[in-house]
């Protein structure tokens, strides 16, 4: 199986996580707002939410 049909099994879960990280980034000074949006802009970023909602799911 690979990682894009796992992470279909929490599509709506990881959509919440993208939403609250463009959330919390646009809580940074605009200063380094652009440092922090590079930094969270890498989709490897999203492994670990990923495998948490998985885990939490297989409870």
């Amino acid at each position: 199986m690979r990682l894009a049909e796992v992470a279909r099994l929490v599509q709506p879960h990881l959509e919440q996580v993208e939403t609250r990280i463009a959330q919390q980034t646009s809580a940074f000074d605009a200063a380094i707002e652009g440092y922090v949006v590079y930094a969270v802009g890498s989709r490897g970023k999203r492994l670990r939410p990923l495998l948490a909602l998985l885990a939490g799911g297989a409870t």
